[in-house]
Parts: C-alpha cells; sequence; structure tokens
C-alpha cells in the first residue's frame, strides 16, 4: 500500500544526512544548539555569575605602563681617505644589515649582559633566567622597514624602572656588538702583518720543493717527458704482442722432441684450430663463421636457397672464409721455408731466440712502465705544487692590499657605523592604560565560560531528548509516532496521549496492512529496561481491540514480566508452560476484560530459562496464532540483552523500538544495528516522553481536540489513559 513514511515525509528531516540544502555537512552550531538546548536559561545564569568576576579579573590582570624609548642609527656608509672598504659603501644587503642589529638587541646574551649592570641590580631587577625573560616581555625594538634609526623601548609599572632598563639594554648591546665589532685597529693591523708573513714563508717552501723536482730531471716541464715515456712503453707492449703471436705460431708447427724422433716424415702445416689458439683475430673470425653455419643450418627448412635470407648469410660466410684464409697464411709465413729451399733454420732454435727476445723486452717493459708511473707522480706533485704556489701568492697580494687599505682607513674604521643617538628619557605618564578595556574582555569571558561549562554538560550528556534529534539515524527505522511525559497528567494530557497511541496503531495499519486469514506480528523492544515498552504493548494492544480487531497481547519478556503484571496474569500459565508442554498453544490463551483482546503472560513458572525457547516452536506457536487473531503484539525484553528477543524480532511483520527521551544515542544506533543482523523486516521507532512541542509536531495534522476523541466512552477512555506509556 505504498512506501513508508520516512523523517523528510513525516517531519521534513533527512536522518541520514541532516536537514536543509546542506545536508551532506555537519554544522557545529547544530552540535551547539543540541548541547545547549533545553539549557539557555541555566547557561546565561551561569554567564551572568561568571562575567561579574571575570571583568574585575581583566581589570586588575594589567596594570598602567610607563615607555622609556632610545634611539640607535646605523650609518649606510663611512666616509673613506683612499681606499674604497665596506664599511665606506652600502652593504648589498642593507636592511638586512640593520634588522640582525635589531635582533641582536633583543638577544638572549644582550638581556643577561643588561640585567647584570650596577644599576638594574639597584632597581632589585631578578638576576638569572627569569630576569631575562622579565625583560625581553617588557622590551620592544622597533625598528621601521627601510629606515636606519632603531627604536628601543621599555614597558613597566615604574617610569624609573623602564628608563634604566631601556639604557641597560642600549649600553650591553654597544658593549657586546659595537665595540667588539669595531675592534682595535692596531690589532687588527697586527693579525694582518702576521698572516703576510706565513704566506710569505708558505710561498718560499712551495718554490723549494718544486726546485728541487727540477734538479732531478733538469725542468719542471714534465708533460712532454712523461708523454714520450708512455710513447716508448706502447711500442715495447705492441712488439711484445707480435713476439707472442709467433712464438705461439711456432710452437704448433714445431712438434715434440719425441714425437719428430719416432716419424721420420716431415711436420704438416698446422692447422686453423692449432692457429686459432695462439692467434686470438683467427680465433675470433672462426667463432663467427661458425654462428654463420649454424643460422644457416637452422633456417634451412624455413628459407629456400634463393631466399633473400639465405643468400645473406652465404656472402657473410664466404667474407669471413676469405679473411680466415688470409690470416692463416699470414700466419704460416712465420714458419715458411727460406729463400734457397730449405728451412729457415731450425725451428726450435727460432723459437728459442723468439722467446729469448721476448723475455728480455717484457723486462725492458717492465722498468719502463715503473719509470712512467715514477714520472707520473712528479708530474702531479708538480702541478699541486704550482697550484699552491699560484693560490699562496694570490692570498698574499690580497693580504698585503689588506694590511694597506686597513693602516690607510684607520680613522674611519675607528669611528664605527652604529652610534646611539638618543637614550632613554624619564616617562612622565603611561601610555597604555588597558584596564577598561581588559574588563570588558574578562566580562564576555566568562559569559562565555558559563555557557561553555552548560554547554559541555549537555555535549557530554548526550541523549535524545526532541524528536527532532532523531535525524541521525538509519533510514531503514521509520517514525511510528511520540507518546507525552505524563508525570502529573491532566485529562488533556491523557487524551493526547490516547489520540498518539491511535496515531500509532493508525501508521502501524498503514504500514502493515492486514491479510485475510493471516494475522499480523508485532514485536515492542527497546535498548534498555524502562523505556516503556510493555506500556506501550499494552496501549496499542486496546487500541487495536477497541478498533475492533481480535486482539492477543504476548508477554515474551520472561526477565521482566511487565505486561504479565500489568494484566493481573502473574499466576496464569502462559509461555513457559506452553514450551514445556509443547501442545496447543491456545490453552494458554486467557481472555481479557476488554473485548477482542486476550492475552498470553509469561507463565506461573517463574524459573523458567530463557535458554529453552526454540525458534521452531516459537515459528510454529506463531503461526497458529496468526489464524486466529488479526492482530498480534508481543513484548519482548531490550533487543540488547533478551534471548527471546532475537527470535521474536526475528519472525515479526514489523518490530516497534520505544525509545525513551533521554536515551544514549549509541543504545539506540547499536539496537537498531542489531535488529539488521537479525533480518528484521521492518523497523518502526516510538519517541517517549516527548514534550508538547514534540507532540504538537508529530500529529500536527490530527487535531488535539478531535471530536472523535472527546465522543469516546468514559470507561473506554479510562481504559485508554490506563494504557497510556506514563498514566
Amino acid at each position: 500500500m505504498g512506501s513508508e513514511p520516512t523523517y523528510q515525509d513525516e517531519f521534513g528531516l533527512n536522518p541520514g544526512t541532516g536537514q536543509g540544502p546542506d545536508a551532506g555537512q555537519q554544522n557545529p552550531m547544530k552540535w551547539v544548539h543540541r548541547s545547549l538546548r533545553g539549557r539557555y536559561h541555566w547557561a546565561a545564569l551561569l554567564g551572568l555569575a561568571l562575567a561579574a568576576p571575570g571583568a574585575i579579573i581583566g581589570y586588575s590582570a594589567v596594570p598602567p605602563l610607563f615607555v622609556s624609548s632610545g634611539f640607535i642609527e646605523v650609518a649606510p656608509r663611512l666616509e673613506k681617505t683612499l681606499y674604497t672598504t665596506p664599511d665606506s659603501e652600502v652593504p648589498p644587503m642593507y636592511d638586512s644589515y640593520v634588522s640582525t642589529q635589531a635582533t641582536y638587541l633583543s638577544s638572549a646574551r644582550v638581556l643577561a649582559r643588561a640585567i647584570d649592570s650596577p644599576q638594574m641590580q639597584a632597581l632589585g631587577w631578578p638576576g638569572g633566567q627569569e630576569g631575562v625573560s622579565r625583560l625581553a616581555s617588557a622590551l620592544a625594538v622597533i625598528r621601521p622597514r627601510h629606515q636606519q634609526v632603531i627604536t628601543v623601548a621599555v614597558s613597566h609599572p615604574d617610569a624609573r624602572s623602564a628608563q634604566t632598563a631601556v639604557n641597560s639594554v642600549m649600553d650591553a648591546y654597544k658593549e657586546i656588538y659595537v665595540d667588539q665589532s669595531a675592534m682595535n685597529v692596531t690589532e687588527r693591523e697586527r693579525q694582518i702583518d702576521q698572516r703576510v708573513q706565513q704566506l710569505s714563508r708558505e710561498l718560499s717552501a712551495i718554490r723549494e720543493s718544486m726546485l728541487r723536482i727540477a734538479q732531478e730531471y733538469g725542468t719542471q716541464e714534465l708533460d712532454d717527458i712523461h708523454a714520450q715515456s708512455v710513447e716508448r712503453l706502447q711500442r715495447m707492449e705492441n712488439s711484445i704482442d707480435e713476439m707472442r703471436v709467433q712464438v705461439g705460431a711456432l710452437e704448433a708447427a714445431v712438434p715434440a722432441p719425441g714425437a719428430e724422433a719416432a716419424s721420420p716424415q716431415p711436420a704438416s702445416d698446422p692447422t686453423i684450430d692449432q692457429l686459432a689458439e695462439s692467434d686470438a683475430e683467427l680465433k675470433d673470425l672462426v667463432e663467427r663463421r661458425k654462428q654463420i653455419d649454424k643460422a644457416i643450418e637452422l633456417n634451412r627448412t624455413r628459407y629456400g636457397p634463393q631466399h633473400r635470407q639465405m643468400q645473406e648469410f652465404n656472402r657473410q660466410r664466404d667474407a669471413l672464409t676469405r679473411l680466415i684464409d688470409d690470416r692463416v697464411s699470414g700466419l704460416l709465413q712465420l714458419v715458411a721455408p727460406g729463400e734457397d729451399g730449405q728451412p729457415a733454420g731450425p725451428a726450435a732454435m727460432r723459437l728459442a731466440r723468439l722467446r729469448a727476445d721476448l723475455a728480455a723486452l717484457t723486462i725492458l717493459r717492465d722498468q719502463t712502465a715503473a719509470q712512467v708511473r715514477d714520472l707520473g707522480a712528479k708530474k702531479v706533485q708538480i702541478h699541486q705544487l704550482q697550484e699552491r704556489e699560484s693560490e699562496t701568492l694570490k692570498r698574499l697580494n690580497e693580504t698585503a692590499t689588506a694590511l694597506d687599505k686597513i693602516r690607510t682607513e684607520r680613522p674611519n674604521l675607528e669611528q664605527g657605523r652604529i652610534t646611539v643617538q638618543q637614550r632613554g628619557e624619564l616617562p612622565v605618564k603611561p601610555s597604555n592604560d588597558r584596564r577598561v578595556a581588559l574588563a570588558g574582555g574578562g566580562g564576555v569571558a566568562g559569559f562565555g565560560l558559563g555557557v561553555g561549562i552548560i554547554g559541555l554538560l549537555g555535549f557530554l550528556k548526550r541523549g535524545y531528548r526532541y524528536l527532532d534529534e532523531l535525524d541521525d539515524l538509519d533510514r531503514t527505522a521509520s517514525l511510528l509516532g511520540t507518546l507525552p511525559d505524563l508525570e502529573s497528567p491532566s485529562e488533556e494530557d491523557n487524551q493526547l496521549a490516547a489520540l498518539a497511541i491511535h496515531h500509532i496503531r493508525n501508521m502501524l495499519h498503514v504500514l502493515s496492512p492486514s491479510q485475510q486469514g493471516r494475522g499480523r506480528v508485532f514485536a515492542v523492544t527497546s535498548a534498555s529496561a524502562g523505556e516503556g515498552k510493555t506500556s506501550l504493548s499494552l496501549a496499542l494492544g486496546m487500541s487495536f481491540a477497541v478498533a475492533g480487531q481480535r486482539t492477543l497481547l504476548v508477554d515474551a519478556d520472561l526477565i521482566g514480566r511487565g505486561l504479565s503484571a500489568q494484566l493481573d496474569m502473574d499466576t496464569k500459565r502462559g509461555i513457559s508452560e506452553a514450551v514445556a508442554a509443547r501442545g496447543d498453544i491456545q490453552a494458554f490463551v486467557h481472555k481479557t476484560s476488554q473485548e477482542n483482546l486476550w492475552a498470553i503472560p509469561a507463565g506461573a513458572d517463574h524459573a523458567f530459562n530463557p535458554e529453552r525457547l526454540s525458534e521452531a516452536h516459537i515459528e510454529v506457536t506463531i503461526a497458529s496464532l496468526r489464524d486466529r487473531f488479526d492482530t498480534i503484539v508481543v513484548d519482548t525484553g531490550p533487543i540488547l540483552g533478551s534471548l527471546e528477543a532475537d527470535i521474536v524480532c526475528a519472525m515479526a511483520d514489523r518490530v516497534v523500538v520505544a525509545i525513551k527521551r533521554g536515551q544514549a544515542p549509541n543504545l539506540v544506533k547499536a539496537s537498531l544495528s542489531r535488529l539488521r543482523h537479525l533480518g528484521a523486516r521492518s523497523i518502526g521507532l516510538v519517541f517517549n516522553r516527548a514534550t508538547l512541542q514534540d507532540m504538537t509536531k508529530s500529529i500536527s495534522h490530527v487535531s488535539i481536540h478531535s471530536q472523535s476523541i472527546r465522543a469516546l466512552p468514559d470507561g473506554t477512555g479510562a481504559r485508554r489513559r490506563k494504557a497510556t506509556p506514563l498514566a
């Protein structure tokens, strides 16, 4: 019969994301309002109570201050006599230099020197870190941008103390940075002169070292000698390589002594493989030809002999074969006979001679290599000495020039760039009296503190106190209605409660319409005990009965048994006996005094253990009751703490969750989460003990003074009032 009404349908609320066009964002003001809602008057009273002491504290917090100021000038340049020195020109970062001096004025070193002065000690100024901290908080160093004057000011409740403190700071700064930076010119001259003498000695030592090396080789220019030695060494290496090739060829051609004696036949020419063992170039050519042969064999079945790839392979092989033949011919000539047709000499003698020459040349090569290494080291040493000579000579010239500059510009350097233009004066009146402003701020802070305390208490004591605070619950739980707070009910309050119960009944009827021959099952539960679920169950049962429906109330709260107590059926048989008997449930149904209303109490066996409940038996029992009644209202225990609630809520057509005013949100959300986990088909919420404003909002489309409500019989009204949650 249509979709279930949501918070947006009922009250214009969005339970998942908040209200209004900015629903996707959490509004901080909403949390503030929720924390203070209903407590605004207490927040105002506490704020006003704390505003007065806050104003008093603010007025007396800061006494009036006297300010004494002095001025320091940082000259951009000094006059010069002959030389242009750094002090006679504007520094490239002059503005930064002035800012640095301002930083020095407020440094811990200057402040520590200032508080140790006799004048500050006479004032009784504390020493150590405490005195430095107090002076730092009272000191103000002001340096306007692009200005060469620095203002130094000290604020203090006593005028004389302010003047003494500012003068002590300027004196300490002058002693540490001005006097020391403009050090005695004679001392600076002495240091530079010593530097000139030291550099002169270093230069002489370097030149003596260079002279010793030059005497060994006759010159300091060793580059050409080293290059010639390297070239000679390279020629020796080439000759050694050639002789090794010849030795390898002869070793392959000359048979071993035993073999020559055994065979009268002349030795044959060495094979290509034998020559390749002693010649790297021939070995490489042979390996490349083998790779070409392997490629031809692999592609023979894939390509025909006339294929372009096969022809390219054949061309490469022919070229390698020609190169191999040429190399073999050259190697064989090394062992060929002489022009007279006889061997060029006994091969063994030629081989021995080559070996002897190779050994002699190798020794000479090693000696030459050692000479090249030694010559290279001397060459590097000469270059290093030449670089040191050049660098030392350069520094010597620069230092000598600096010595001449300082001797010429001594009068200007002694004057200095920084001067104290004005010392601190004695102030005659306070410069800043903030007591009135601080009193106002203290009053505002006190009022805010009072409001904050109330707000914090409200935030920490979180609970659903108003209907629209339910907007953060899941969309799957629809709101069925609200019930009023009836601690001291009037006749009109009772009528309002009855109207709310009928409204909830109608919502259940619309959301879970009845079917012919099959009764509806509504399970009533809550997050914790004491939320009015039992009274709600009884009131709903009576409301359905008044509407003419055959209604059955079932007390499935085997721990609390509240419904059985309200129906005065504590001693009658019910659920516990039905579970034990496993018989027809009809024997445990009892008629109440209300027409169309029956009940199954918890049972006379108060020692019955809920663990004995069987899901299958409960399912069969509910199925049999559906055939006999139009509406079945089951009062269960709290969903978070009872076993029977899990079974019943999973089988019910709709679960009604009672939420009392002030209930913790985490418990409610945990209850809804558990119901979804159990597979509850539909969940409806009833907000209990609501304010009159929430009641009006909840049933605003039905008149509280409805004639149909006023026309109900007195007896019905009495029963209805008895069924309300807090009646």
